[in-house]
């Protein structure tokens, strides 16, 4: 069985008195079937095992290796890996996680990269995607900015008027949301129903979230 391709996006080592912790990071192009996985896995864990030169242990005691099919994927606000695996102390041996739906769209992704939809390729819908979940990211940060000046005012008023005010606030929201989304189908020429299209294969075809751009607020 051919091991597909990966490679190490991060690792990050943490250890005190109790435990030293390997988390690596890794990435595929290639697609791969459940026993695939486990292979690229058990290589990495196998990789990270070699690690030494720790300041409380001879060797790691906890490993923990996540697959991602993208680095998209690891950076998103939500990042989600396809499958895992973790070596505990007490574990006679690393436990192993294959999440089978993600694992299907990572090779869905694989496979529709050479392929057109609605005269766009791939990475096209990928970049309006992207877009149109930024367009959301907008809305929601100035939606937190209204929210809290009008905390600041809540003592003075009434619930019913805090009440209104709320969804004053929601629905400017929305309406920014739809002038972002407006604004990202005009400039591509495209139609509400091939937006919804793109929103149905970001959705079937696992697309990361973009990461959150904005620092002093948490998502």
């Amino acid at each position: 069985m051919p091991l597909p391709a990966y490679q190490i996006l991060d690792t990050t080592i943490t250890e005190d008195y109790g435990k030293t912790m390997v988390l690596m990071d890794i990435q595929s192009d290639d697609p791969m079937t459940e026993d695939q996985a486990r292979l690229v896995l058990e290589k990495a864990y196998e990789n990270a095992r070699t690690y030494r030169k720790f300041k409380y242990h001879s060797e790691p005691t906890v490993i923990a290796v996540c697959l991602f099919s993208t680095a998209e994927h690891q950076k998103s606000a939500i990042p989600e890996w396809f499958a895992d695996m973790t070596k505990r102390p007490g574990n006679p041996g690393p436990i192993i996680n294959i999440y089978d739906k993600r694992l299907a769209a990572h090779n869905r992704r694989v496979n529709e990269k050479q392929t057109k939809r609605f005269g766009l390729t791939y990475e096209q819908r990928r970049t309006i995607w992207r877009k149109l979940a930024l367009v959301g990211y907008a809305g929601a940060k100035w939606e937190h900015g209204e929210m809290v000046k009008l905390g600041e005012k809540k003592r003075t008023m009434s619930e019913d008027e805090h009440g209104r005010a709320l969804d004053v606030i929601f629905e400017k929201g929305d309406q920014m949301r739809q002038r972002g989304e407006n604004s990202v189908r005009d400039s591509y020429g495209l139609s509400d129903e091939t937006i919804e299209a793109i929103r149905k294969e970001a959705e079937e075809m696992n697309w990361p979230m973009p990461e959150w751009p904005y620092e002093d607020i948490e998502p």
